[in-house]
């Protein structure tokens, strides 16, 4: 007798929207016309100020999409609104400017079907892309990044937005930490996520992240530096603490190393006393030495 196939699994796509009136159409259109049927979109609105709500109405007609509105809370709130939602079997996330190439959803949700419970989470690759011009600005490589939980730190890869992961996973690991305001949020979430299972990688793009000028990630200010650092730095404090030494030391390597990177165009002092105390940390490093010669050189 042969086996049957496994039941598809439901897929919710959660999109929180802020001011997303411009660019969330081209976003609702690309996750509405993925070739995978049992799928559920739910839109956050997070106490938008511009035309979201009407935009999303002109989508309600679609039984898939799901509108929620909502005081103004901030990222990590509007996704935890959509994850308290959700009713598939796996949970997606979609930035409000960004993405889905063709067959993205389907080739996730396919692979992680056919895993077992062992995997908590399928992941593929993310194109950035300028906004402006649509011009291609490069593929990530995260799939080393996945094999273990060192890699997840130690690469401060952020798998988020190419993750298709078990809602009964993030029902074990939690939801986002909402006092957290920057992309440490993603890693912190994607890491507790990985203490439940392996993660899968899928060779072929899943996500466009769409880079404009409005982006944070574009206008990374001395302001926004400190920011990103001090969350990432408690982080870190919260993931660690039942860590052994080891993957303790390696991550607060990356971090500092990544903390003088961040801050080298505003303050070449600070970023050279990080990475100093990166390798201080874990000598058996090279790039922060490239760094430390180049900067002194004055090459950066």
């Amino acid at each position: 007798m042969k086996d049957q196939m496994p039941k598809a699994l439901k897929v919710t796509v959660v999109i929180p929207a802020y001011n997303a009136a411009k660019l969330l159409p081209e976003t609702l259109d690309t996750v509405l016309q993925q070739d995978y049927p049992p799928l559920e979109v739910i839109v956050v609105d997070d106490g938008s100020k511009d035309e979201t709500a009407s935009v999303i109405s002109r989508y309600l007609a679609d039984k898939r999409v799901h509108y929620i509105h909502q005081e103004n809370g901030g990222l990590p709130v509007a996704r935890n609104t959509g994850i308290k939602a959700a009713t598939g079997d796996a949970i997606m996330f979609v930035d409000a400017d960004d993405l889905l190439p063709e067959g993205a959803i389907a080739a996730l949700a396919n692979e992680l079907n056919e895993l077992g419970e062992d995997y908590c989470a399928v992941h593929g690759e993310m194109e950035r892309f300028d906004g402006t011009t649509g011009k291609s600005l490069g593929i990530t490589n995260y799939k080393k990044a996945s094999s273990s939980r060192r890699s997840l730190l130690n690469t401060r890869a952020n798998l988020l937005l190419t993750c298709l992961i078990r809602k009964s996973v993030i029902a074990q690991s939690g939801l986002f930490h909402e006092e957290m305001q920057s992309a440490s949020e993603d890693i912190d979430f994607i890491f507790r996520v990985s203490k439940f299972g392996r993660f899968k990688s899928v060779d072929r793009i899943v996500y466009k992240y769409r880079i404009h000028p409005q982006s944070k990630t574009q206008n990374f200010t001395y302001d926004y530096a400190v920011s990103v650092t001090s969350e990432h730095h408690l982080m870190l404090d919260r993931v660690l603490k039942d860590e052994n030494l080891l993957l303790k030391l390696e991550a607060w390597a990356t971090h500092y190393f990544w903390a003088g990177v961040d801050f080298h165009r505003h303050d070449r002092n600070l970023a050279r006393k990080f990475w100093l105390l990166s390798l201080f940390l874990n000598p058996f490093q090279i790039e922060p030495l490239k760094l430390l010669r180049a900067s002194y050189l004055n090459k950066i």
